[in-house]
C-alpha cells in the first residue's frame, strides 16, 4: 500500500506518522508544507520536520519525503485557512507523485485527534481540506490528459477519534521533544503558552516536554 502523509511538525502528525511507521509496511511519501504566512512559525515547524525525520529514519524505517513552500504574508483574516491549503497541495502532491513516479496513492493522512473532532470550527477545516483535496486531483484529471489515470486517494484522520494525551503516552518521549505546537510564537522557538494548541499541550501535561529539542538554527 502506498501512503502519503503530511507532516506538520506537531505531535498530531508524529504521532500519526511514528505509529504508521511501526504498525504498517506501508510504503510512505513524507510530505511539508512551509507555510511562510503572518503567524511566524514556519521556522519553528522547519526545524522540528527535520529532527523528526531524521530521528524516524534512524529508529524505525526508511520512507520517502518531500517539501514546499506556500507563501501568503497577508493579514490573517485575508489568508485562507492553513487546512484548505494542505487539501490542495495534498492533492497536488499525489498528481506529482503520480506524474513523476507513475504512483498512484492508495491514502492520505493527516493528524488530527479528538480534541479537533470536538470543535466545530475545526470540523468545518476538515470539510475545506477535503473540498480542496478532490477539487484539485479533479481539475488535473479533467485538465491534462496524462493525468486521466490517477486515481483518488482515501483521505484518512487515523488520530480523530483518539485523546491527544493518548497519543502522545504512547510516542517515544525523544519525538515529543522534537514537535512543534505553537500556532503564533511571539518570541522565536519559545511557545507561548496561550494559544489554542499551547492549551492543549498543557492540558495533557506535556508543555515542558514538547518543544524541547527544536531551538533556532544557523543558516
Amino acid at each position: 500500500m502506498d501512503t502519503l502523509v503530511m507532516l506538520s511538525g506537531g505531535v498530531d502528525s508524529a504521532g500519526a506518522l511514528y505509529n504508521l511507521l511501526t504498525k504498517s509496511d506501508d510504503r510512505i511519501w513524507v510530505h511539508h508544507v512551509y507555510l511562510d504566512h503572518r503567524r511566524n512559525r514556519a521556522r519553528e515547524e522547519q526545524v522540528a520536520v527535520n529532527k523528526i525525520k531524521q530521528w524516524l529514519r534512524t529508529n524505525t524505517r526508511s520512507f520517502y519525503s518531500s517539501e514546499n513552500t506556500f507563501s501568503y504574508p497577508f493579514h490573517i483574516g485575508a489568508n485562507p485557512s492553513d487546512m484548505s491549503v494542505l487539501g490542495f497541495i495534498a492533492g497536488t502532491m499525489v498528481c506529482t507523485i503520480f506524474d513523476r513516479y507513475k504512483v498512484n496513492f492508495d491514502r492520505v493522512m493527516f493528524g488530527h485527534t479528538l480534541v479537533e473532532a470536538r470543535s466545530p470550527s475545526a470540523t468545518r477545516r476538515k470539510q475545506h481540506l477535503t473540498n480542496f483535496f478532490n477539487f484539485t486531483i479533479q481539475e488535473h484529471i479533467t485538465n491534462e490528459e496524462w493525468y486521466a489515470d490517477v486515481t483518488y486517494p482515501t483521505l484518512e484522520f487515523p488520530s480523530f477519534n483518539i485523546e491527544k494525551k493518548t497519543l502522545a503516552d504512547n510516542m517515544p518521549i525523544e519525538l515529543l521533544e522534537m514537535c512543534w505546537s505553537c500556532l503564533s510564537p511571539t518570541i522565536p522557538f519559545t511557545p507561548c503558552g496561550i494559544c489554542t494548541s499551547c492549551q492543549d499541550i498543557i492540558n495533557i501535561g506535556y508543555f515542558d516536554t514538547v518543544s524541547k529539542q527544536v531551538k533556532e538554527q544557523p543558516i
